[in-house]
This record gives structure tokens, C-alpha cells and sequence, in this order.
């Protein structure tokens, strides 16, 4: 048996509509990415065995039914605040693709993507999260980096707002120098401050000097191999202890810390013909989403699908 085979959902509520026509795609998406399809498979499969029902045939009550039994699991101590919040989050992601997949193939099915207004209902999962770093906390962990390419990893996290996983997959060719424009893909990217292009020339004088390449791939450890997640976090932990900060502070903390000045600035009166320079691809936008839910709930303003900024 194939490792795809393996991966298919088992769950007998799901039709033969779905297994023929829309699993397969998802299966030719993530083929290469068998982490992410185990996870939607299992998803999916937990899923329809709670509604009983096919995942074409998702109702709305289906998914408040189905959060609400994650909220008792929670309280009972049988599932993580973060392990629900994932569940979300890729059922979520499942439903969109299910409906770009269906606008694709022009398959004659009546689906309705119950999930995209579902960002109130992930409320108890992020109140869970540990809160955003500080501003002042943020300038002292960056005035604790050692060298160039330490401040331009901590900049990314928080100006940038990329997870660390980026990171560890940027190359020199991203940056586009003439209009300070970060993309670290076609589409999505930043637009730099002066405090990131001058860390950005002094690390390119920096590898220059070293005789290390400048094309390729953009940060490489002291083995000459792609920086990894684990060395960003031991980065912050480090920085963290030098600065004296007593708060944990993770890059998770620092992307949402970037994100909510985005949102802060979004939210501003008259930026919105602005707002396209934000360039956020679709783990910023959903997880902007969340945070806006968690401070309007905070501050006491109606959380409504209309008034989200994004």
C-alpha cells in the first residue's frame, strides 16, 4: 500500500462524490506534503464521524455543534486550547479548498462553505494563547542581537510578520533592493524600515567580507546548512535572557506582535487606500482575524463579520 493510500480517508460517512472527485485533488496538491494531507485526513475523518454526515453536506449547525463539543473537551482536560484551535483552523482551510476545487472542475455540486464566517467560534482557543509581547519588550530583544543576520531574522518576525517557517526557507533573490520590497513569494511580502535596510547592507558587507555567497539561500549556520526553526527559537531565547525579560516570548508571540501593529494600522482612519501595501498572504489574513476577535472581545466592541478590517 502507498503512502497516499494510506492517507485516505476512512470515515463511511463520506460520499463517493468526494472520495472520486475532491479528495484526489487534494491528494495532487499535497502530494509531496504528507504531513499537511495526514492532517486533513484525520481532520476530516473526526469530523464526519461526530455530524454523521457528508462533508458536502456540512450545515452550519453541524459546525457550531461540532465546535461546541471541542469547547467540553477543553474544559474537561481531554484536548489542548491549541490542538482545538487547529482543528479549526484546517477544517476552515479544508472547506475553502473543497470550493475552489468544485469552481474548478465544474462538478454539479450544491456545497456551501460553512466555515469562513466560523472566526468567532475559535474565541475560546485563542484566549488560551499566551498575549502579545510589548513594544518596548520587542526593541529590547532586538538591541540584544549580536550581528546583522540575528536583527534581520528578529525583523522579520516582528515587521514582517513571517512565521519562523519562512524564515528558514528565504533566499538573497527575495529582497528587491530598488523598491525595499521583501516578496518570499510572487505575490507576498513586505515593505522594509530603514532600521531592516541597514541591518540588510551591513550582513551583505557581513558575508561579503567572510567570502560566504550572497545568492541562494539567505541564512545558513555555522555548518554552512539552512537555518531551522529550532536556532531561531534558541535566538529569541537567548536575546530574551540577555534583554532580562522575564516574559516566555516565542517567534509565534513576535509574528502576532507584527500582525497586530498591522491590524492597528489598518484599522486607522484614513488608510485604506494604503492598505493594499500590506500584502498579507492567507496565514496572515487568518490569523489577523483571530487576533481582531480577541481585541475587540477585550475591548468590548461587537464582533461582527462586517466590521473585520481584512
Amino acid at each position: 500500500m502507498s503512502e497516499l493510500q494510506k492517507l485516505k480517508p476512512r470515515s463511511e460517512y463520506l460520499s463517493r462524490e468526494f472520495m472520486e472527485n475532491i479528495w484526489p485533488c487534494f491528494e495532487a496538491e499535497f502530494g509531496e506534503k504528507l504531513h499537511t494531507l495526514k492532517n486533513y485526513k484525520n481532520t476530516l475523518d473526526a469530523f464526519c464521524e461526530f455530524t454523521k454526515e457528508d462533508f458536502l453536506d456540512v450545515k452550519a449547525e453541524d459546525v457550531e455543534r461540532y465546535y461546541a463539543y471541542l469547547n467540553e473537551r477543553v474544559e474537561e482536560g481531554l484536548l489542548s486550547s491549541r490542538s482545538m484551535l487547529t482543528y479549526q483552523k484546517t477544517l476552515r482551510a479544508m472547506s475553502c479548498a473543497v470550493e475552489r476545487y468544485i469552481d474548478e472542475k465544474k462538478l454539479m455540486v450544491a456545497y456551501k462553505n460553512c466555515f469562513r464566517n466560523s472566526v468567532k467560534g475559535d474565541v475560546r482557543a485563542i484566549s488560551a494563547d499566551a498575549w502579545l509581547v510589548h513594544s518596548e519588550d520587542v526593541s529590547k530583544l532586538i538591541a540584544y542581537a549580536h550581528t546583522p543576520k540575528e536583527m534581520l531574522v528578529l525583523l522579520m518576525l516582528t515587521e514582517g510578520a513571517l512565521t519562523a517557517s519562512q524564515i528558514t526557507t528565504l533566499t538573497w533573490e527575495d529582497f528587491h533592493e530598488e523598491d525595499e520590497w521583501f516578496a518570499y513569494d510572487e505575490e507576498h511580502g513586505f515593505y522594509v524600515t530603514e532600521l531592516f535596510l541597514i541591518a540588510w547592507k551591513d550582513y551583505k558587507e557581513e558575508c561579503r567580507n567572510k567570502g560566504l555567497p550572497t545568492t541562494g539561500q539567505l541564512f545558513i549556520n555555522r555548518n554552512g546548512n539552512p537555518i531551522n526553526t529550532k536556532g531561531i527559537s534558541t535566538l529569541i531565547k537567548r536575546c530574551r535572557t540577555e534583554a532580562g525579560l522575564e516574559q516566555e516570548i516565542t517567534a509565534r508571540q513576535l509574528r502576532d506582535f507584527a500582525l497586530m501593529q498591522k491590524l492597528t494600522w489598518l484599522l486607522g482612519e484614513g488608510e485604506k487606500a494604503d492598505a493594499e501595501a500590506a500584502k498579507l498572504d492567507d496565514g496572515q489574513i487568518t490569523r489577523m482575524r483571530e487576533l481582531y476577535v480577541r481585541f475587540a472581545k477585550e475591548e468590548g466592541l461587537p464582533v461582527e463579520e462586517e466590521s473585520l478590517p481584512i
